[in-house]
């Protein structure tokens, strides 16, 4: 079962800033995490913390990455698996709401490309 908080509009303006004291989370959002077993996960991605079964979280990264590389690959103009040296995916960002890879060809070109992680609240 998708679960989802929305952060606070304190939460939000602190989301990227450095230090321990970065976000204070609500007694739900505490309650949230302390509750999320081996099988789910949390996250916060844009203005919401998550919690969703683990096969869901792995899906929506992976469509994310995939969606991220496609969009790389396609840029450089590249047409099979031999021409790619290497994958990248770039640091998240607490919040993000995409995922971005770089990719590097054979021949040292290299494109970055955007995949949305895809809530399943908004999801048709």
């Amino acid at each position: 079962m998708f679960e989802s908080i929305k952060l606070t509009g304190d939460q939000v303006e602190c989301q990227g800033a450095a230090g321990p004291d970065w976000m204070r989370l609500t007694a739900d959002q505490y309650e949230l995490i302390r509750t999320c077993g081996a099988d789910r996960r949390c996250a916060f991605i844009g203005d919401e913390l998550v919690r969703m079964p683990l096969d869901q979280f792995e899906r929506m990264l992976s469509a994310g990455f995939k969606a991220a590389a496609h969009s790389a690959i396609k840029s450089l103009g590249l047409s099979n698996a031999d021409e790619i040296k290497d994958i990248d995916m770039n640091p998240y960002e607490l919040g993000a709401t995409h995922l971005s890879v770089t990719v590097t060809s054979t021949d040292g070109r290299k494109a970055s490309g955007l995949g949305q992680l895809v809530l399943p609240s908004i999801a048709h």
